[in-house]
């Protein structure tokens, strides 16, 4: 569809007519006016209490929020089939951590290829630092990328002491074994 209406601005030589009858066209955005329960910044909601203000969200706010930005004729042209989001669930918000925890062990796994096995204790700290239910998901992504650099930046000095370390042993055997095959000890 984007390619039709690229080639027909193109080739715009005279007004042309696009047949865009089997299109569906989006139109996406935030309404804040709608979700006049996001302005609270109060860290002491929770997810649960800010969940159900989202769900008596209904058309009619909808409309009244358009209202604020556009003229009853533009939005009369939206129709009434709107996708109204409610926030984020306590339940959901631990199931994200958790899918994106997953993520960071299989990059552990292929990068260093080991598991780690993180406790609950864990979602629960980055619950409590990252999830600010009105500000929605991205507090948890940038706590969880904080997080995730730590591990691996950890990860790689510890690798790094444990390679340092095993070529250092390898070395001590070999003199222990050349000193063991030594004629000193063989003349003892």
């Amino acid at each position: 569809m984007v390619r039709i209406i690229v080639e027909g601005t193109n080739q715009r030589n005279a007004v042309k007519q696009i047949d865009l009858s089997k299109s569906i066209i989006f139109v996406l955005g935030n309404l804040d006016e709608a979700y006049y329960m996001s302005n609270s910044l109060n860290p002491d909601i929770s997810a649960d209490e800010l969940y159900e203000s989202t769900c008596k969200i209904n058309i009619a706010h909808i409309k009244n929020a358009l209202k604020k930005r556009f003229r009853n004729e533009q939005i009369a042209r939206l129709g009434n089939n709107h996708i109204i989001y409610r926030s984020f669930t306590n339940q959901n918000f631990r199931d994200l951590i958790s899918q994106k925890l997953s993520g960071l062990n299989e990059y552990v796994k292929n990068k260093f290829d080991l598991n780690i096995n993180l406790s609950s204790s864990v979602i629960d700290v980055i619950y409590g630092e990252g999830v600010f239910p009105a500000q929605g998901t991205r507090p948890v992504f940038t706590t969880i990328k904080i997080l995730s650099k730590g591990i691996s930046v950890k990860l790689f000095c510890i690798l790094s002491q444990i390679r340092y370390l095993q070529k250092l042993l390898t070395g001590l055997m070999k003199m222990r074994d050349s000193f063991l095959n030594s004629s000193i000890v063989k003349e003892v």
